[in-house]
């Protein structure tokens, strides 16, 4: 049983930053797992398969992610996972926003026993900016149902667990250039007792590397634990990504799945997008001379644009109008800036860029990391 259920947990943790194009992605990846302290069980391996859906943007977005695993050594059984949730943020008062998300989770695996479960959960949330620093309140709400029959001989039992979660974490960030990192705290009560957390996460954006480590310490009904790891996702070409993770997994208030290790690497392949994906605003490019960017933007309705930073002494520079939109290339030494773009005579950073911050005259900033 404690195979089974870790075998649902193979998600590996995923960094972002940023926005991410909407459209559908195949993904497929090998992890491998090891059983909790102190529980008998052998390691066991296992290939994933699964499609990934994203839509929508930095202030209303919406996902789902279906995967298939096989075992594939160690002993076991196959099993096949579902995620999917929607978020959606608003603004209130000042720098005070409120938002509300969904997020729904299925598990069902038909050997060597059937099992499985279904879960839903509900968060408020509430979030508050200033400059580099972003707090933020999220509730939680969640309820769910276990099933697991059991066969001997011509006797069949079905064993079936109500589940419900209610709790609360707070969370403080601070950006340093493309540099963020996170402390927070929370406390849950569900069908399993009173669960009480605190953490430290860092995510680091290295050109078009995303690097996140994150380290958490538990107080459980069965004893205190520690959890965590740290995942890697490297861009490979235009449509090609690959995501590393490994660590310890947290204990689950709403589904009680015990702490357990694991690791591995997914490949992902985005075959499609639509809507208004976003292009890249800024993407180094290496030459002859040295790295050149280029800026673009989808503003094919302005009548003057221009881009400024770090790098141009914030001095104007003006772009070049295309089709749809204004482009320029500019030779950048390597390092990290901040910049932003004048649109029509105003200050314009598009939503959902990588490391954004707020300067001292109270605008935001975009993050450019050459390498």
């Amino acid at each position: 049983m404690v195979r089974l259920v870790i075998a649902a947990l193979l998600v590996v943790p995923t960094p972002t930053t940023g926005q991410a194009a909407q459209g559908v992605t195949l993904e497929a990846g090998v992890a491998r797992t090891f059983p909790p302290s102190g529980v008998d069980e052998a390691t066991g391996v296992y290939g994933t398969a699964g499609v990934r859906i994203e839509v929508g943007g930095p202030t209303r977005s919406g996902w789902a992610v279906l995967t298939r695993g096989f075992e594939t050594a160690g002993g076991g059984a196959d099993f096949l996972t579902g995620l999917t949730g929607i978020e959606a943020w608003f603004a209130a008062a000042g720098p005070v926003e409120v938002g509300l998300a969904a997020r729904g989770y299925g598990f069902r695996v038909a050997e060597p026993f059937p099992y499985q479960a279904i879960t839903g959960e509900v968060s408020p949330m509430v979030r508050i900016s200033h400059r580099r620093v972003t707090g933020r309140l999220r509730g939680r709400l969640g309820a769910g149902r276990t099933e697991v029959r059991l066969r001997r001989g011509d006797e069949v039992r079905t064993r079936t667990v109500d589940l419900w979660r209610r709790g609360v974490d707070a969370e403080v960030s601070v950006v340093d250039g493309a540099v963020e990192a996170s402390a927070g705290a929370g406390v849950h009560s569900s069908r399993g007792g009173t669960f009480r957390r605190a953490g430290l996460r860092l995510t680091g954006l290295l050109a078009r590397v995303i690097v996140q480590g994150e380290v958490e310490g538990w107080e459980t009904p069965d004893g205190n634990a520690w959890a965590g790891g740290l995942a890697v996702r490297v861009p490979l070409g235009d449509r090609w990504s690959a995501l590393l993770g490994g660590g310890t997994t947290a204990p689950d208030p709403l589904t009680l799945v015990e702490p357990g290790r694991q690791g591995g690497v997914v490949l992902g392949w985005q075959g499609l997008t639509w809507g208004n994906a976003p292009r890249p605003v800024a993407r180094v490019q290496p030459s002859a001379d040295g790295p050149r960017v280029v800026f673009r933007l989808d503003r094919g309705n302005a009548e003057s644009a221009a881009v400024l930073g770090d790098f141009t002494n914030w001095e104007p520079v003006p772009m070049r109008r295309t089709s749809g939109g204004w482009t320029t290339e500019l030779s950048v030494p390597p390092g990290t800036y901040h910049f932003g773009f004048l649109i029509d005579g105003e200050w314009v950073v598009p939503e959902g860029l990588p490391g954004n911050v707020p300067d001292e005259w109270g605008r935001t900033n975009a993050t450019l990391v050459v390498p």
